[in-house]
């Protein structure tokens, strides 16, 4: 089985936050709404023979937990197997999530939640297109072109000296920043070696992903070898940045859905170094006002990609004239594994899509010190929820009455409380937060945004049966 769930390090272990995996997502799930849109058609959403009372069980405190069930009675038989994996129909309950064991002619992978199995079958159908692709079959005939590429350049440096040379001159400073970026911090895991960035080598590797439409950046060790192993052949060959000669559509399936942000983000994760978006990072954090201390903190997180960092901060920017934006990345802090890095980026996703679309924000608010809301213009304390499912549990009965508690103490300001919910709520879970006096909606990712803009798969995967 690959351990790709992990700490990459011991030392990256030592460093990581104490609190539990389950309290990020609740405190960051629950606290963080700020969606108001309409829940989603009921035709939106498929019905399972498994009813609410076989896949949860209720204790004697009256919380609920998940029940073992499979994954046949999750998602419909076309997802359980394609190209490349077969996901096991044994599943292992773990907090509000299951635990997916996925079988591939590349090794036994496990995934933590929906969203990472999401991510893990696009990687395996990649892996499984690539698996008996030679350089030449990858490249076509652009193999053929490498050897007239001196003489090009040197026809160019006869011909256009003065232009050739500004180029050059271009990179070189390019590259002077990026060393200096370098020397004041440590490349994470999730990054390729300082070496193969300055040699170009890595560049070649982000394009290769982005066409693949898989994460550069992934945790996946088979996927960044074979991406390593055509990486490796391009710029050998003197390829440079290529088109791959394989039927793989471009990068879709890395976010929880497109937004306006969507396309400039794409364009800085593959043209920039680590270096470069470390730097136009800490830059934009620090136009909106962030303290300097947090922003190292946040830019410094052992679990959070080039690929996470960029997409928050950047929704960070987006949400302009929101108060207290920092509040996202003290919650941010709290991750203490990928999957939690992942949960973040698709809140600060969530954010921007509704800041711009739906209701403005006013404020973000920080309850407890681990449950975060958003403020409304309309006077609405809303919490996000981009989770398959969410029951009544102790955390989330104890976010509930924080947002209550808040709304009665300011009644001048704020009016509801509202649960927005990209799955579905337990039965106990819907009646329970009613009887506090909460409007909650379900399957909102459908109303959210069209459905040609949201990602491939994301519906199946994100709102499964039950």
């Amino acid at each position: 089985m690959h351990e790709i769930d992990k700490p990459r390090n011991r030392e990256q272990g030592r460093h990581m936050v104490k609190s539990s995996s389950s309290q990020i997502l609740l405190g960051i799930g629950i606290g963080l709404g700020i969606w108001t849109c309409w829940s989603c058609a009921p035709s939106a959403i498929p019905h399972s023979a498994v009813s609410q009372s076989s896949s949860t069980r209720t204790n004697s405190s009256g919380y609920e937990t998940l029940a073992r069930i499979s994954a046949r009675d999750l998602y419909p038989l076309q997802l359980l197997a394609g190209k490349g994996y077969r996901i096991r129909d044994e599943i292992e309950p773990v907090g509000l999530t299951y635990i997916f064991t996925i079988d591939s002619p590349f090794g036994e992978f496990t995934a933590h939640g929906e969203d990472m199995l999401r991510i893990r079958i696009r990687e395996l159908r990649a892996l499984a297109v690539l698996q008996h692709k030679s350089a030449p079959a990858a490249f076509g005939s652009e193999l053929a072109k490498t050897a007239i590429r001196p003489v090009t350049f040197l026809w160019r440096l006869l011909t256009h000296p003065a232009d050739t040379m500004a180029e050059i001159s271009h990179g070189l400073r390019r590259t002077t920043d990026r060393i200096q970026e370098m020397a004041v911090g440590e490349r994470s895991s999730f990054e390729d070696s300082q070496t193969q960035e300055l040699l170009g080598f890595s560049r070649i590797k982000r394009h290769l992903a982005a066409q693949l439409g898989v994460d550069v950046y992934s945790s996946n060790p088979i996927l960044q070898q074979e991406l390593d192993r055509l990486a490796w052949a391009a710029y050998a060959g003197g390829l440079g940045v290529k088109l791959l000669a394989v039927p793989l559509s471009g990068p879709v399936g890395l976010a929880l859905m497109s937004t306006t942000l969507s396309a400039d983000i794409h364009t800085l994760l593959v043209e920039r170094t680590p270096e470069d978006l470390q730097r136009l990072n800490r830059a934009a954090l620090q136009r909106i006002g962030i303290a300097d201390d947090l922003i190292q903190r946040f830019l410094s997180h052992p679990w959070y990609s080039p690929r996470h960092k960029t997409i928050i901060v950047q929704a960070l920017a987006n949400l302009v004239d929101v108060r207290r934006r920092s509040a996202l990345l003290q919650v941010a802090l709290l991750a203490q594994r990928e999957e939690d890095a992942l949960f973040v980026q698709h809140v600060a996703e969530m954010l921007v899509s509704y800041h711009t679309s739906v209701v403005p924000l006013e404020e973000l608010l920080l309850l407890k010190n681990w449950i975060l809301v958003g403020h409304t213009t309309d006077q609405a304390l809303v919490a996000l929820v981009p989770l398959a499912r969410l029951l009544w549990t102790a955390k989330v009965e104890e976010a509930a009455l924080a947002m209550v508690a808040a709304r009665d103490a300011a009644p001048h300001r704020i009016r509801r409380v509202e649960l927005w919910l990209t799955g579905r709520l337990s039965d106990r879970a819907r009646s329970q937060l009613e009887t506090l006096g909460f409007m909650v909606y379900e399957g909102v990712l459908t109303r959210m945004m069209s459905h040609e803009k949201i990602q491939d798969d994301t519906l199946a995967f994100l709102m499964p049966a039950r």
